[in-house]
């Protein structure tokens, strides 16, 4: 089984159903962090609908905390682009990315093999 995240009518990832669940809960505990939501609306248990320009605003939030942060705080970054690099795809897939994601967290994300 898989886990369907889509954009309109444009399906942006479809990874395994475990791999769905894990990312949306890392989703749900930085909307709780940051007091912004991602703009993900279930549509079924497997199944999420991604509102762009929410999940845009909430991208660009959670880079506020990334940009600055030291490049050797490796568990940070880390822990910030198992979020970030699936974020940044489905915002590439989705159209035109209107927010400033650092150059290196970009093609780190796209060399990301994501299912769509």
């Amino acid at each position: 089984m898989s886990y369907e995240f889509s954009v309109g009518s444009r399906t942006v990832w479809s990874p395994s159903l475990q791999t769905g669940q894990i990312y949306v809960g890392y989703i749900r505990s930085l909307e709780n962090l940051l007091g912004v939501s991602a703009g993900f609306e279930p549509s079924a248990s497997d199944m999420v609908r991604v509102n762009r320009d929410q999940f845009s605003t909430f991208v660009d939030a959670l880079l506020d905390w990334y940009r600055p942060s030291d490049p050797r705080n490796v568990q940070f970054r880390s822990q910030m682009f198992v979020v970030l690099g699936p974020a940044v795809v489905m915002l590439d897939r989705s159209g035109t990315i209107e927010i400033d994601v650092p150059e290196e967290l970009l093609t780190e994300a796209r060399n990301i093999p994501m299912p769509s």
